[in-house]
């Protein structure tokens, strides 16, 4: 994702290499162009994919890259990022829909308070 390229078809790139190694049990779909600036390091693009649920729930999972990595660099953390999506996305699926559903309305378990 360095300045070498197109950033969206980098982007692209790499949301395919990520998803050719996903275990097959793992069903998400990458957020192409979609961008949500939560990292306090401006040094870092996310790629962002979505994960559902029978319920209606989706899932936001996300891997940051620092900005001036390479295809090449990215290639050879291409197991770490996989295994974090996969841990993201198995996460999410092994909450129950209650759980999603406490989370669509903002609620936190063991807690009283809500968090809109």
């Amino acid at each position: 994702m360095n300045q070498k390229g197109n950033m969206v078809d980098e982007q692209d790139d790499v949301h395919g290499v990520i998803l050719s190694q996903l275990s097959e049990d793992i069903c998400v779909v990458p957020l192409k162009g979609f961008k949500m600036d939560l990292s306090a390091n401006r040094n870092f693009n996310k790629l962002f994919f979505k994960i559902g649920c029978n319920c209606g729930t989706a899932g936001l999972l996300s891997v940051e890259i620092a900005v001036d990595k390479t295809m090449e660099d990215i290639n050879k953390a291409l197991p770490a990022l996989v295994s974090r999506i996969e841990a993201q996305a198995r996460s999410f699926s092994r909450m129950n829909c209650e759980a999603h559903k406490m989370l669509r309305l903002g609620k936190v378990k063991n807690n009283e308070k809500e968090t809109s």
